[in-house]
């Protein structure tokens, strides 16, 4: 979270400052996506409101724009806790990892990496011990 706030208020001080360029480059190059920056004001308020909430909630990448995908990263990180610790040490995690991969998809499927993530990481322990000769 202390990166996250960083990155947000230097962000803001830039542009409060006059140093965010987005428009400009959107001009110069024809950009519809440059142009989009920063046309609703700033304020540092909603850059506090932006760094401690909205960024790892609804992925708000207004003042930061490479924290749009905090959000899934935040939540992600918690259901795979959660996956682990209802399936973790049961004999047929399998089984659950599988219902969990199958719901994230139905539902959002930029968690299912994270339902793999479990499955994957039981496994990957067996091929530490493997020697490739030289």
């Amino acid at each position: 979270m202390p990166s996250v706030l960083i990155c947000t208020l230097v962000c803001y001080v830039l542009l409060a400052m006059g140093l965010m360029f987005n428009a400009k480059l959107g001009e110069i190059v024809s950009s519809h996506w440059s142009l989009a920056f920063y046309q609703n004001g700033y304020s540092l308020f909603d850059a506090l409101k932006s760094a401690f909430f909205t960024a790892f909630i609804e992925g708000d990448g207004y003042y930061c724009s490479i924290l749009w995908c905090m959000n899934v990263i935040f939540i992600g990180s918690y259901l795979t806790y959660a996956i682990l610790a209802i399936f973790g040490k049961s004999k047929y995690r399998w089984i659950g990892y599988l219902l969990a991969f199958i719901l994230c998809a139905k539902i959002r499927g930029d968690y299912t990496s994270f339902c793999y993530r479990n499955y994957g990481s039981r496994y990957s322990d067996n091929f530490s011990a493997i020697e490739i000769p030289k």
